[in-house]
């Protein structure tokens, strides 16, 4: 089963810019964000024969993705602007 992820690398002014905590610390919580999700996703049981996936855009930012997500999670980078065709891209 894979569980997948559909991010962005967190970079300052970039990442969840509506949050009145400053760019700074909005990019820091978005990187929190990803790794609670991510832990979520690690503690579903392997007997359902899950892996994660971090479908992500940005592309020049998978050593970012890499450092947030565990080790074993697979790396897709966004194919499209569209979130729909994005959804539709990675369940292909």
């Amino acid at each position: 089963m894979a569980i997948g992820i559909v991010c962005k690398a967190p970079r300052v002014r970039l990442s969840k810019t509506r949050l009145a905590v400053g760019a700074v610390a909005a990019s820091e919580l978005y990187a929190c964000f990803l790794r609670d999700v991510a832990a979520a996703i690690e503690a579903v049981p392997e007997a359902f024969g899950k892996r994660g996936y971090g479908v992500y855009v940005l592309a020049g930012t998978e050593s970012i993705m890499r450092t947030l997500l565990p080790a074993d999670f697979g790396l897709l980078l966004q194919a499209d602007d569209d979130l729909g065709h994005v959804l539709i891209g990675v369940t292909r």
